[in-house]
């Protein structure tokens, strides 16, 4: 889990960025804005041999990707890789916890992911979170 540290520095409250305090409006172009945030985050993580992360990455985009913008309450989703230890991550954000039962449902969705799974050193763990904050750089 991401968190602020209990001092952010320049006089922030933890979990704040400069010229974001609370949820106010008014931001200028140079500040960051709190973004209206996804409900659900799901974080899969699964061991990935280093060589083939550039075609995992290529299928995933070519099979699975399409899978999840056919869904209604799929938001984001970010594929990760830790070099140290082999391990693939993707945290993917949703709208609700219906939206991502869903595409568990999602027949599209299955055999993309059965598209992929040769590239991969056994089963993804997965865990879901609620998501309490987003924030991204308005520039």
């Amino acid at each position: 889990a991401l968190a602020a540290p209990a001092d952010a520095g320049g006089g922030e409250k933890a979990g704040e960025t400069a010229g974001q305090h609370g949820g106010g409006g008014g931001a200028t172009a140079n500040e960051s804005r709190p973004l209206t945030p996804p409900t659900v985050a799901r974080v899969a993580s699964v061991p990935v041999l280093a060589e083939l992360v550039g075609e995992l990455t290529g299928r995933y985009e070519e099979k699975v990707l399409p899978a999840l913008e056919a869904s209604e309450g799929w938001r984001e989703v970010q594929l990760l890789y830790d070099e140290a230890k082999g391990t693939m991550v993707t945290v993917s954000l949703w709208k609700d916890d219906e939206a991502l039962a869903a595409i568990a449902d999602d027949a599209g969705y299955r055999d993309a992911m059965r598209e992929i799974a040769d590239l991969m050193e056994g089963v993804p763990e997965v865990a879901s979170f609620k998501v309490v904050g987003s924030f991204r750089r308005a520039s």
